[in-house]
């Protein structure tokens, strides 16, 4: 048994890094755009693959290399180089391809590593160097990879947004063949091997369209805020209408490559696909689809764009969101197809938010619990639910312990819920701030749960009702719920345990149950609040699952195996 698993993985990162920076010999310009280009195919085939298809990639891994190496490989060519001026244009090959793949699966190999030191670090899982040159890595904790089956939730609320848009959206689909039709005729190949297409009001306006409702329905964040919120005098509505076009250009420049690809097959896509832009061309661009002036849309576009200042805050965790837009000269950016498509730009967009305007960004937080109230509130018809409009501060001895944050009480049951809201910010990938939030809400929640449930030892129910603000007449209290309700996330892996005399969930679930049970009309028939605490605290069970779990991989002169979970 060898020791320092730990200090032999990391010295072995940094020799990659080091090996991979010193073997390249060429402009890290032209390393950005041929990432750019292969990880822009690649989307564009995951989106077109049908669902059971096999991959043609031939190893179930492959996507976990391609996720994992993307932002790796951004962070280590992205440089002062990008902030120069001219673009080192040059088509790609098929010698360009194969080292722009290469280059990536490398990364996400290196990218796994880091991921794995975290799991060991904050006690996940365990390195072991069980033998020369080999280090193997095992899960240890409980609930481990629930993170995982959270996210599964925000799927539903986008099918959920696609179903309730059905109609507009066969409306927009049964126009696209006609609307590429008509693209056919405007577009044509440029400097042999690229693109050049000009537009229509009638397709621009199509691809608006399209824009919303692809925005709507696969853009995680768009209701962190209300649109009357501002940020450095802009509101977030203008924000929001800002990636409704980012995603419409997407789709339009999609399509236009489709196109050209009918006319002219022998084109290679990654030289159509993955294209740069002058930015004033593009603030002009935005500025007449906002209405607002170049000055105001450079503002917004720097908040969707990777540069080498802000790329210690975006690309140095592994398998973060993509960047909209990267910085590949003084005057230049790269439209990244899956910068825009395979993440939500809001991620990417929320970050530079907090980071860049604190004060704003604090200042609305704080309201976001009273929006959190509202949206609950909406799902329980008056006639049936008493429901207290603000937070309501409970005392022991004239001392405030603890707030609740809302509170409903079914008039038919007699079931009385109280619910502490908690709205997180996303953490991505970074187990730096997964760890930070798990901190936060479980001290907090578990502090909450435990101050609410003294208060109510003492207390016979009709007490409790006046305290809270309810006028009861002839409705009787008959028993009380507490509830923890995250707004983007509620479980953590990890060996922590969440205090179970209330429900723990996240608001997508609430959503699913809620949808759910009135389909399947056991929502409203007997005790609606009593079946959602009981399907809540059902769901939480234990889970152990890490996505990367039984394969291994050769890394530099090691072995790197990660065992199945036992």
């Amino acid at each position: 048994m060898h020791d320092n698993p730990r200090t032999i993985l990391k010295n072995l990162l940094t020799d990659q890094e080091q090996h991979i920076l010193a073997d390249f010999r060429q402009d890290k310009r032209w390393a950005i755009l041929e990432l750019a280009r292969a990880n822009d195919a690649y989307l564009l085939y995951t989106l077109s693959k049908k669902e059971g298809q096999p991959d043609v990639r031939g190893d179930v891994f492959y996507n976990q290399y391609y996720q994992f190496g993307w932002t790796k490989s951004l962070s280590l060519f992205m440089s002062k180089d990008c902030m120069e001026k001219g673009v080192p244009l040059t088509p790609s090959t098929p010698e360009s391809q194969q080292w722009a793949d290469s280059m990536i699966i490398q990364c996400g190999k290196l990218g796994i590593c880091e991921i794995l030191l975290e799991y060991d670090r904050f006690g996940l899982g365990e390195l072991s160097n069980p033998k020369d040159n080999e280090i193997h890595f095992v899960i240890r904790a409980t609930n481990a990879g629930i993170e995982k089956l959270e996210r599964y939730e925000f799927d539903y609320l986008n099918e959920l947004a696609a179903d309730l848009g059905t109609d507009s959206w066969s409306k927009v689909l049964k126009m696209r063949s006609k609307i590429m039709k008509k693209m056919s005729a405007l577009v044509q190949p440029r400097w042999q091997h690229y693109i050049h297409y000009q537009t229509a009001p009638e397709i621009d306006a199509y691809y608006q369209r399209f824009g919303l409702l692809w925005s709507r329905t696969h853009c995680l964040g768009h209701d962190s805020f209300p649109n009357e919120a501002t940020f450095a005098g802009k509101s977030f509505g203008l924000y929001k209408a800002a990636i409704v076009n980012l995603v419409g250009f997407a789709w339009k420049h999609i399509d236009f490559c489709q196109s050209l690809l009918l006319k002219h097959p022998d084109l290679e896509l990654r030289n159509l696909l993955t294209i740069y832009c002058h930015i004033n061309d593009l603030c002009e661009d935005m500025a007449a689809a906002l209405e607002v002036s170049s000055q105001e849309a450079s503002h917004i576009l720097s908040l969707f764009t990777l540069t080498p200042n802000n790329k210690s805050i975006h690309v140095l965790t592994p398998r973060n969101y993509s960047p909209p837009l990267i910085q590949i000269s003084e005057e230049s950016v790269i439209n990244s197809i899956s910068g825009i498509l395979s993440d939500s730009p809001y991620l990417f967009l929320l970050e530079e938010l907090r980071n860049l305007y604190p004060n704003d960004w604090y200042k609305y937080v704080n309201l976001r619990e009273e929006t959190f109230r509202i949206e609950l509130y909406q799902f329980f018809p008056s006639e049936r639910f008493f429901m207290i409009e603000k937070p309501v501060k409970i005392k022991v001895e004239d001392k405030v312990i603890t707030d609740i944050d809302a509170i409903i009480l079914d008039k038919k049951t007699g079931t009385l819920c109280l619910f502490q809201l908690k709205w997180q910010d996303f953490f991505a990938s970074s187990m730096q701030k997964r760890e930070s939030g798990k901190k936060n809400l479980m001290k907090t929640a578990n502090a909450w749960i435990s101050s609410v449930s003294n208060w109510l030892a003492d207390k016979d129910h009709r007490a409790i009702g006046k305290l809270l603000g309810f006028d009861l007449n002839n409705i009787a209290i008959t028993h009380i719920l507490l509830f923890v309700i995250g707004r983007n996330f509620a479980h953590f892996s990890g060996d922590e345990q969440p205090d179970d005399r209330a429900a723990w969930g996240m608001w997508p679930q609430i959503i699913r149950l809620i949808n759910d049970g009135s389909k399947n009309k056991v929502l409203y028939t007997s005790d609606p609040l009593g079946w959602i605490h009981t399907s809540l605290r059902m769901e939480s069970s234990t889970h152990k699952e890490f996505a990367l779990l039984g394969q291994e991989f050769q890394l530099g002169g090691y072995r790197i195996v990660l065992e199945s979970s036992k």
